[in-house]
Formats: C-alpha cells, sequence, structure tokens
C-alpha cells in the first residue's frame, strides 16, 4: 500500500515538473521514526539537480500564517472567500484579474502562475506592486476551486 502511495506522490510530482508548475520538489517520509522516503526530483534551480540534501528556499513558508488569518477575517465577516481579491487590494484587478477571488488565489487557481517565479529581496510594496500588474495569463482557467468548502463556526 505504502509503495502504491509513495509512487503515486511520486508521478504527481513528475507531472508537475513536466508541466512546468515548479523546477524541482524534495519528499521526505517518516513513520514510527523510521524513514519511508527520502527522495528529490528535477532541479533545485536551473542546471542544478535537486537532491534530498539541498537546502531550499520555501517560498510557501508564511502561506499557513497568511491562510490563518484570512480564515479569522472570514469567520467574523469581513470578508467572504469569493470575493474578488480588487475589492480589498484594487490595484490587482488589472490586466484581466477583476474576477480572481480570495479562494483562487489561496488555492492558486487565479489564472496567473507566473507572476512571481523566484525570490525577491524587494519590499512588500514592490512585490505587491508585481503582482497587481501581472496579466491573467491566457488559457488558464480559473474558478477550478469551487469543491473547496468551508464551514464557518457559529
Amino acid at each position: 500500500m505504502r509503495d502504491r502511495v509513495l509512487e503515486r506522490a511520486a508521478a504527481v510530482i513528475e507531472s508537475g515538473i513536466k508541466s512546468r508548475l515548479h523546477l524541482g520538489a524534495q519528499l521526505y517520509v517518516s513513520r514510527e521514526g523510521k524513514t519511508v522516503a527520502d527522495l528529490a526530483f528535477g532541479e533545485a534551480r536551473d542546471g542544478v539537480a535537486m537532491r534530498p540534501d539541498t537546502l531550499m528556499l520555501w517560498m510557501s513558508s508564511i502561506k499557513l500564517i497568511t491562510a490563518v488569518a484570512i480564515a479569522q477575517m472570514w469567520e467574523r465577516g469581513r470578508l467572504d472567500l469569493d470575493d474578488p481579491v480588487m475589492r480589498h487590494i484594487p490595484e490587482f484587478g488589472a490586466k484581466g484579474k477583476e474576477r480572481v477571488t480570495i479562494r483562487h488565489v489561496l488555492t492558486h487557481t487565479g489564472g496567473f502562475p507566473g507572476a512571481v517565479l523566484q525570490w525577491s529581496a524587494d519590499g512588500w510594496e514592490k512585490i505587491i506592486a508585481e503582482l497587481c500588474d501581472a496579466p491573467l495569463e491566457a488559457g488558464r482557467a480559473y474558478g477550478l476551486s469551487r469543491g473547496i468548502r468551508l464551514v464557518r463556526a457559529r
């Protein structure tokens, strides 16, 4: 059973690399203190193979905190997950992104995957301005996240 799950996980990662969703990835799994998998796929950066011991900058490390903050604002009725982002950040509604919702951004289905692809030491203002200026990519479907259901605490 575990081998099939790992094979499926590896296939998903490799498919993501092939479709250019990411350059490379690492997969580590342990169970009861024993390593089950310590794998690497693709590249760490252009021309450099990914290895299990490659140190990587985890650009999504703040995502958990951001998601909790948004969920708290949603629970308090300060925003809705299906609000267009531009309702809260008007500049975001440029270049075809008028209908992109908070839910789309949280689930990576907004249609602008190439907006920020590498680490930047620029300030938040400049990074946010670049995201606002990024075009909706032609042929990128969005709205695929409708299957995700959250229930507001009562």
